[in-house]
């Protein structure tokens, strides 16, 4: 959405998708949790930019995603393994400088 010339320029998104979940716990001897596959994922984004020149930025964005029902394979060497589902949520904030080049 254009906005008027400020000097931060905010920005938010948004995104649903697929997520490949790579989740595995283990130790030396066992692994307890594994789970390998590709989930529905959604996000959402928000963050803002400060122009340092025509051609670079500095950058800061908070992103937060979530993946819904990850099979997951539960149990320990020797044991019956257990089914569960589970949702993961991610949150991070990113800061950089960007370069068009």
């Amino acid at each position: 959405m254009p906005l008027p010339d400020f000097l931060v320029q905010p920005f938010i998104g948004a995104g649903v998708g697929a997520a490949y979940a790579d989740v595995s716990l283990k130790d030396a001897s066992a692994t307890y949790l594994h789970a390998t596959r590709w989930n529905l994922a959604y996000d959402f984004m928000a963050g803002a930019a400060l122009p340092l020149s025509q051609t670079s930025r500095f950058t800061a964005i908070y992103r937060w995603l979530h993946v819904d029902d990850v099979d997951l394979k539960c149990g320990t060497s020797g044991a019956p393994t257990l089914a569960c589902k589970s949702d993961l949520t991610y949150q991070g904030l990113d800061v950089g400088l960007e370069m068009d080049m």
